[in-house]
């Protein structure tokens, strides 16, 4: 059998993180703990040590100028500018994603209001409705965790 490249992902702390893999590539390498494992595709699901589930590649950073719902398979870094007015960005519901996916959002422009909400009625924040960031440049990493709901935590 001939080899075959294959992207690499480690494993931190936190979960795993899965490094860009090229466009022909199907499979990615993952490291978690001391075992190996060829995953079927990008999407990662091998759990990190102890315990918990999978968790989805990071994708390209989005911007938004406008109230949104942030894509269930985004995973990444979304900037909020509310240069023309408060915005919402909504995280989807947690349940709606793997456990452990991750959004950040960080607020880099305008001296309107921001806004960081869940979708669905019972979705909260480390228990809040809500969170306002306190101040423009202000940075959050939430993280789904479906055990307790559809819950989002700030890591």
């Amino acid at each position: 059998m001939a080899n075959k490249p294959f992207p690499l992902a480690y494993a931190d702390p936190a979960g795993l993180v899965a490094l860009p893999s090229p466009a022909t590539t199907q499979s990615v390498l993952v490291v978690d703990g001391a075992d190996i494992k060829i995953a079927a595709s990008n999407t990662l699901t091998a759990a990190p040590s102890g315990g918990g589930g999978g968790a989805t590649a990071p994708t390209a950073p989005v911007t938004i100028a406008a109230s949104a719902t942030l894509a269930a398979m985004h995973n990444g870094s979304t900037y909020a500018n509310t240069t023309s007015g408060a915005i919402t960005a909504t995280l989807p519901a947690a349940t709606s994603v793997a456990a452990g996916t991750r959004h950040t959002v960080k607020w880099i422009g305008g001296g309107n209001a921001l806004t960081i909400a869940v979708a669905g009625a019972s979705g909260t924040i480390d228990g809040a409705a809500s969170l306002n960031p306190p101040s423009l440049q202000a940075s959050y990493t939430f993280e789904a965790d479906i055990v307790s709901g559809n819950n989002w935590r700030v890591i």
